[in-house]
């Protein structure tokens, strides 16, 4: 509650004449109250309440809400597409990293087979030696792959 304080307030008049709204409550205020007599209640200003929203039970019908609106395209948005679709290009394009993964894969491939065919050429160079330089490696090469037979041996043929 408010207290008024006027020396030359009718009360009658006051609620009869005048309309009751803030700004005529605060012009009116002009003194201190001298004495109990003098001392105006008012009732407290209230504030507008807000009006509860109106509730369609029957007509409305909840739409699923949508992450992207054409209306309410951002700079924002515009960015994040534009990111997803340079990533997008950097995975799946042509020269992008399944292409790297790829390519990878087929030169630890290819470094497998290199190593294993320098082996081989070692291998081939050192028989190739031992052939030049051993006469015992030259005759057992010659009876395993030509049928060479020492002069001691007999040959004996099964037929079938």
């Amino acid at each position: 509650m408010e207290f008024v304080f006027d020396e030359n307030f009718n009360h009658e008049e006051s609620f009869r004449d005048k309309p009751q709204s803030s700004t005529y409550v605060a012009n009116r205020r002009r003194s201190v109250a001298t004495n109990f007599e003098d001392v105006e209640f008012n009732p407290p200003i209230r504030t507008s309440r807000r009006s509860q929203p109106r509730v369609g039970y029957i007509n409305t019908v909840a739409l699923p809400k949508r992450w992207f609106k054409i209306k309410k395209l951002t700079w924002n948005k515009v960015a994040w597409i534009f990111a997803g679709s340079l990533l997008l290009r950097l995975i799946f394009m042509e020269s992008g990293i399944l292409d790297y993964q790829n390519m990878n894969r087929v030169m630890d491939e290819k470094a497998k087979v290199l190593v294993s065919l320098r082996q081989e050429n070692v291998d081939l160079l050192k028989e190739i030696k031992k052939i030049k330089t051993s006469s015992s490696y030259q005759k057992k090469m010659a009876r395993d792959h030509l049928g060479v037979i020492a002069p001691d041996e007999y040959l004996i043929v099964f037929s079938r």
